[in-house]
């Protein structure tokens, strides 16, 4: 998919009915073994050419880090590429979602109040309390 084709439908992507079938299907399914909340960020690395895009599409001044309402921040990363880097995930309980990430054996590290997981093709979630 071209750079330009995704923000193009972006921007025309019904944010609200798409975010209320979204939480629809994630409230279905308890929040899957993770127990996931929401999502409370996404990280894309854009070229700068994308980055700029961006900003005219969303006419910010803000830095990299956009809000839309209830929905999560969209924080941009310039890179050489456009790709989903990284996503914050709000769960329902630390410690149970600690306990999958272990059985599953794909969780990186831990903070205080930070599990880290990282995929093979270099995808990452940050898992948090919600």
């Amino acid at each position: 998919m071209c750079e330009n084709d995704f923000l193009f439908k972006i921007a025309h992507l019904n944010i609200p009915e798409w975010r209320k079938s979204l939480t629809k299907k994630l409230t279905e399914v308890n929040g899957g073994v993770l127990g996931v909340r929401r999502v409370k960020q996404v990280e894309i690395e854009v070229t700068p050419d994308s980055a700029r895009q961006f900003k005219n599409l969303f006419s910010s001044n803000s830095g990299n880090v956009f809000t839309s309402g209830d929905g999560p921040d969209v924080k941009l990363e310039t890179g050489n590429r456009s790709r989903l880097k990284n996503l914050t995930l709000e769960v329902e309980s630390f410690k149970d979602a600690e306990g999958e990430l272990k059985k599953l054996g794909i969780l990186k590290s831990k903070s205080n109040d930070i599990l880290h997981v990282e995929f093979s093709g270099g995808l990452c979630f940050d898992i948090l309390q919600g």
